[in-house]
């Protein structure tokens, strides 16, 4: 690996690490919420936004009907707790308790109200003796303000639904037949009492998404896997990352370093003898830490003859050991 690559590549694995911490933090912003966000969508000037919804618009005599308002209220200017639903359901009524949910999401709240029905009254059977349907009007909805009065008031939110209409679960068909007399089997003589039910109608519809590991569990599953991953990098990249200075430890100097320290120490004190064997003791480490040609250098210079060591010499082979000391460490010790 080539002097150049080894010094960047520390700086190349600090950023990507970071890089991914980041991508990390803002998928988790981004798609923490199983719902999407209705939030900055209000119109100019206006405090709360609505949207409104009955399903299924036609069902089934007996079926439940899912009610669902969903509201987005500016904090700002409005106490989302004061903001209520007034529903009337008739001739529906109630499956369950009304629900209410609220999320902040910046200066918006939003809220989400909702109700099961069903109705099994007369009022939602169908008319006539052949009669297979019923349409049925609900009473519009409001959304209203029960609190202090906000500045600029506040006008209450109605809603008109769209008609329900109920299907019998007995075909219209089946009871003219009875009716005449008539059964699967041919003509019946005795009306009254041979001919059979008719048969039911079924709903048709789909059954609920199902997930074998739900969105939001598999969602925080994957973050967790993302965490892991970027960990994982980093104890892989850990002998290549810089190391801040206010985590470096203390640490005793290695062979080569106190080596190094003899030769310069021996230099300073002007003794050729003692920068010899200094020289010398260099060689041999430079030797077993790999550095061959380095250490050729240090013994040449050890015993070099008849004049001592060159000053010059001595001094560009110390810094060149102090570079592969560096480079070795990288912030972290050799």
């Amino acid at each position: 690996m080539s002097v150049q690559l080894r010094r960047w590549l520390p700086q190349v694995a600090a950023g990507a690490l970071i890089v991914a911490l980041i991508a990390v933090v803002v998928v988790i912003a981004l798609t923490g919420s199983n719902q999407p966000s209705g939030a900055g969508s209000l119109p100019p000037g206006e405090a709360v936004a609505a949207t409104w919804s009955l399903s299924p618009t036609s069902h089934l005599f007996g079926d439940t009907v899912h009610l669902r308002v969903e509201a987005t209220v500016d904090r700002r200017r409005l106490d989302p707790k004061f903001l209520q639903l007034d529903a009337p359901l008739k001739p529906y009524e109630r499956v369950g308790p009304r629900r209410r949910t609220e999320r902040d999401v910046g200066r918006y709240a939003e809220l989400v109200y909702s109700i099961d029905l069903r109705c099994i009254q007369s009022n939602c059977v169908s008319s006539g003796i052949g009669g297979s349907l019923r349409t049925i009007k609900l009473d519009p909805a409001r959304l209203v303000y029960r609190g202090p009065a906000p500045r600029g008031g506040f006008q209450p939110i109605t809603h008109t639904w769209p008609g329900l209409v109920s299907y019998s679960r007995l075909d219209p068909n089946d009871l003219a037949a009875r009716a005449r007399g008539v059964t699967p089997f041919g003509a019946n003589p005795n009306r009254a009492s041979k001919q059979p039910l008719p048969p039911w109608r079924i709903a048709s519809d789909l059954s609920p998404v199902s997930y074998s590991v739900g969105p939001n569990k598999a969602f925080w599953f994957a973050v967790v896997f993302a965490l892991f991953l970027v960990g994982a990098s980093g104890l892989l990249l850990r002998p290549y990352l810089p190391t801040p200075a206010f985590l470096r430890r203390r640490r005793e100097p290695g062979p080569l370093e106190l080596a190094l320290a003899t030769v310069e120490s021996a230099r300073a004190s002007g003794r050729q003898e003692r920068e010899r064997q200094a020289l010398e003791l260099l060689g041999t480490e430079l030797a077993r830490s790999g550095e061959l040609h380095l250490a050729e250098s240090a013994r040449a210079l050890a015993w070099s003859q008849p004049d001592p060591p060159e000053p010059a010499l001595t001094a560009a082979l110390t810094l060149d050991v102090r570079k592969v000391i560096d480079e070795r460490s990288n912030g972290h010790g050799a």
